[in-house]
C-alpha cells in the first residue's frame, strides 16, 4: 500500500513539474516585421553574392532577373518564343551547385509541363519564359523559387538552389 501511494505522489509530482507555462512575447507588431524583413533582405542579398560569386568562379554567361533567377542561353534554337499556356518538353541535367546530381531527364523521354501553369519550380517557371524551341539554356533557380527552406525531403536539401543545363525540344500550342 505504502508503495502505491509513493507511486502516486511520484506521479502526481511529475505531472505537475512538467507544467510548462506559455510565455508570450510582448513587443510592437511593427517592429516584429522591420525584424523579419530586415532577416529576409539579409538572406536574399547573402543568396545573390552567393551566386554571383559562382557565375563568375565558373565564367558562365547568365544575366539575374528581378526575382533571383540566374539565366543564360549557351545555344540558340531557331524556333518559336515560348509563351504562357504553350506544353513544352525538356530535357535536362539538374544538380545542385557543388555538383551533387539531382536528376536528369532525356529527350527519348521528355518532361513536358504548361508553361506559367504551376506544377514546377517557380524559376523554372519563370526561366522557361525566355527560351526558344531549340534553345539550350542553364537555370540557377535560388531556393525561394524552388523548394524553399525545406527541401524535397528526399533529394533536394533544404535552402538548395538548384542548377538546371536544359534543352527545350520542342513546343506544343
Amino acid at each position: 500500500m505504502k508503495k502505491l501511494i509513493l507511486s502516486i505522489l511520484l506521479v502526481m509530482f511529475i505531472l505537475k513539474s512538467c507544467k510548462n507555462e506559455v510565455q508570450v512575447v510582448q513587443g510592437d507588431g511593427n517592429q516584429k516585421s522591420e525584424t523579419l524583413i530586415k532577416m529576409n533582405n539579409y538572406v536574399a542579398k547573402r543568396n545573390q553574392e552567393l551566386v554571383a560569386q559562382f557565375v563568375k568562379r565558373t565564367g558562365l554567361a547568365m544575366t539575374e532577373t528581378g526575382s533571383g533567377l540566374w539565366y543564360g542561353v549557351y545555344s540558340n534554337g531557331d524556333g518559336k518564343k515560348v509563351k504562357s499556356g504553350d506544353i513544352v518538353c525538356i530535357s535536362y541535367n539538374l544538380r545542385l551547385l557543388d555538383g551533387t546530381r539531382i536528376d536528369s531527364v532525356s529527350s527519348s523521354q521528355p518532361k513536358e509541363f504548361q508553361a506559367g501553369k504551376g506544377g514546377v519550380e517557380a524559376g523554372l517557371e519563370e526561366g522557361i519564359l525566355f527560351l526558344h524551341e531549340g534553345d539550350s539554356a542553364r537555370f540557377i533557380i535560388p531556393p525561394h523559387l524552388a523548394h524553399g527552406n525545406f527541401g524535397d525531403q528526399e533529394k533536394i536539401p533544404p535552402g538548395a538552389f538548384l542548377f538546371y543545363d536544359l534543352y527545350l525540344l520542342r513546343i506544343k500550342p
